[in-house]
């Protein structure tokens, strides 16, 4: 019996997730401060998902306004300050980065939840400051990025530090 449910638990953890809008980067501690904290979510389907209301709904505060959109393939920047986030990346579109969130990003890690209109919970996810969780991001230049869109976002081993710059923000 036990045999059987430790089997049971391995699929359940390595079930596919369902959602194509998924948490894929998170910049939670700058070198440079608050202001140049980010969120990005990614459409890994193969079809535009309009994000109208869809929020997130723990870590900070932020609704999509209306005919907010992700393509096939693309991606959604939520940051603390627009100015600060084109500042340090000034390569990223404008039609990227859809808003302002309120509050901050907890430097000693917590759950950011991504919620759609319905506020259903789509995903959600809790990073960390502490091992195993990657310390080049806590301060040191580097963002968390998800390594593998159709793993669990919670799991520790499917995250990594970004390359980190020659010059940090």
């Amino acid at each position: 019996m036990t045999r059987t449910l430790g089997a049971l638990a391995v699929l359940l953890a390595c079930a596919p997730v369902v959602a194509d809008v998924r948490i894929g980067e998170i910049m939670y501690h700058p070198v440079s401060g608050e202001r140049f904290e980010f969120v990005e979510l990614v459409n890994d389907g193969a079809a535009d998902v309009v994000l109208d209301d869809w929020s997130l709904t723990q870590g900070v505060d932020f609704t999509f306004p209306p005919e907010s959109v992700i393509g096939p393939g693309g991606f959604a920047i939520i940051c603390g300050s627009r100015a600060y986030f084109f500042s340090a990346y000034p390569e990223v579109f404008s039609a990227f980065v859809f808003g302002e969130y309120e509050g901050r990003l907890d430097n000693g890690g917590e759950r950011l939840t991504l919620a759609d209109a319905d506020d259903q919970v789509v995903e959600t996810v809790r990073y960390d400051d502490n091992p195993p969780w990657e310390f080049l991001a806590d301060g040191f230049g580097a963002s968390l990025e998800r390594l593998c869109l159709t793993s669990a976002a919670d799991r520790s081993e499917n995250w990594r530090a970004s390359p980190v710059p020659a010059d940090p923000e």
